[in-house]
């Protein structure tokens, strides 16, 4: 006998069988919405360069394209960096354009990602590979 059941399953009155109604696109709807979450929280944790992590939350992403902007402009360009655990470090015109292209290698990766996971979604043809897909 099945004593759990999930928050969409529904009981049928007749049979007092519990079901899930929901049609196999409302599966791919909301494992896609459940992918996209889990995406952002990838590209927002954080990433490494040259052995430091830091932050790449949405306001960090717009604080290192000003600062590599910056860096474009001025070969003598140089700023200390709040890491993510708060540390500083100091970066020259080149060391702000590599944390530049680390972040955007970064939101790539979690975007290819999440590519491939549509992809795959996509093709899923029953409720339990729909579900069986996780980031």
């Amino acid at each position: 006998m099945k004593l759990k059941h999930s928050i969409f399953e529904v009981m049928d009155a007749a049979t007092g069988i519990w079901f899930d109604p929901r049609t196999p696109q409302d599966h791919k709807d909301a494992k896609w919405t459940e992918l996209k979450e889990a995406r952002s929280q990838a590209e927002y944790a954080g990433f490494t360069w040259d052995g430091s992590v830091f932050d790449s939350n949405a306001i960090s992403q717009q604080r290192i394209t000003g600062a590599v902007t910056l860096a474009q402009m001025d070969a003598e360009f140089s700023i200390d960096w709040t890491l993510a655990n708060n540390a500083a470090r100091t970066l020259s015109a080149t060391d702000m354009k590599g944390v530049g292209a680390a972040l955007g290698l970064h939101v790539a990766t979690q975007f290819a990602h999440a590519q491939d996971l549509r992809m795959q979604l996509d093709a899923a043809q029953t409720p339990e590979e729909v579900a069986a897909l996780g980031w």
